[in-house]
C-alpha cells in the first residue's frame, strides 16, 4: 500500500578534528491511486507548476505545537519539495482516473495549477494529533483566462503520537483531496466547454 522511502545516513563533518554523524529519514508521499475511472472530460489538459506557501516551503516536516507556533523537524524530511510531490502524484492520479493528461511539451486548452496553503502535523492536542493539508486548485485556459478555482482541506488523525507516523496521515489527506479535486476539475471544464458551444 503506502511505501515509506527511508534513506539513512547523511554524514556531516563539523570542524577539522571532530566528526558528528547526523542520521536523517527521507520520505516520499505515495497516496494510493484510484481504482475506478472517473467521469472525466476527454479534452487534453496540462498540469502546470504547483507552489507551496512560504511558511511550509521546505522539505522538512513541520509541526504545529501551539497557537501560531510551528517547529521544523531537522531529522525528518521529504525526498522532494512538497509542491513537486503533490503535483506529480496528482498528475498520476488524474491520468489513472481517466483524464486526458498531456506532457508539458504538448500544449492543451486547459491548465491545472495549485498552491499548498498548509502542510503540517498538528500536535496542539498531544492526545489527538492530526495531519493537515490545504490545497487550492486553479483551472485556466492556455491563454491564461481563469476558469475556476477551489480550496480543498483535509485533516486525518495521526494514530500514534510520534511525528514520523504523520506520513501515512498526510497520504490519507491527499487520498481525500484528489477525488474531490478531480470532480471539481471535471465539472468546471465541462461547464466551460458547454459555454463555448
Amino acid at each position: 500500500m503506502r511505501h515509506l522511502i527511508i534513506i539513512l545516513t547523511f554524514v556531516f563533518i563539523c570542524g577539522c578534528a571532530n566528526e558528528t554523524m547526523s542520521v536523517k529519514d527521507l520520505y516520499l508521499l505515495e497516496p494510493d491511486l484510484p481504482e475506478s475511472i472517473a467521469d472525466a472530460p476527454q479534452v487534453p489538459i496540462n498540469i502546470g507548476h504547483f507552489h507551496t506557501a512560504d511558511a511550509f516551503d521546505y522539505k522538512n516536516f513541520t509541526y504545529r505545537k501551539a497557537e501560531g507556533v510551528y517547529e521544523i523537524d531537522h531529522y525528518r524530511k521529504f525526498i522532494s519539495p512538497k509542491s513537486s510531490m503533490v503535483e506529480n502524484r496528482l498528475t498520476q492520479w488524474l491520468d489513472s482516473s481517466g483524464f486526458n493528461v498531456q506532457p508539458d511539451n504538448v500544449k492543451s486548452e486547459y491548465i491545472i495549477t495549485g498552491i499548498i496553503n498548509e502542510f503540517y502535523a498538528n500536535f496542539v492536542n498531544s492526545l489527538k494529533p492530526e495531519a493537515v493539508i490545504e490545497l487550492k486548485i486553479f483551472i485556466s485556459t492556455r491563454n491564461a483566462d481563469p476558469v475556476s478555482s477551489k480550496t480543498f482541506r483535509a485533516k486525518k488523525p495521526i494514530l500514534e503520537t510520534d511525528e514520523k507516523n504523520a506520513i501515512d496521515s498526510w497520504e490519507q489527506c491527499l487520498e481525500q483531496i484528489f477525488p474531490e479535486a478531480a470532480r471539481f476539475i471535471s465539472k468546471s471544464v465541462k461547464a466551460r466547454i458547454n459555454e463555448n458551444q
